[in-house]
């Protein structure tokens, strides 16, 4: 399962590259997070996880998005950030 957070839409685009290179699901987390929903997601394979990089970190609302929710199935977990240069302090979040 891809899940994405995308302000611009290249994290979108990149997600849905992904998508067409493995053959899995799409999601797109906004459509939650404007709902004021939590996810409950399960996936026989790994998660992946896409979103820009803002101030060198993950955007603070699909962080917060990624911690209310629940992921069941395969405990692997893969993520990409798209960014201008370099994704600087990111992995701690």
């Amino acid at each position: 399962m891809i899940l994405y957070f995308s302000g611009t839409g290249n994290s979108r685009f990149a997600a849905e590259v992904i998508e067409n290179r493995i053959h899995d699901t799409c999601i797109n987390a906004f459509d939650y997070i404007k709902n004021g929903r939590k996810g409950d997601f399960h996936s026989a394979a790994a998660y992946v996880f896409v979103s820009p990089t803002y101030s060198w970190r993950l955007p603070r609302l699909f962080e917060k998005f990624l911690k209310s929710s629940r992921f069941s199935g395969c405990k692997k977990a893969y993520f990409v950030m798209t960014c201008g240069s370099e994704i600087g302090n990111s992995e701690p979040y």
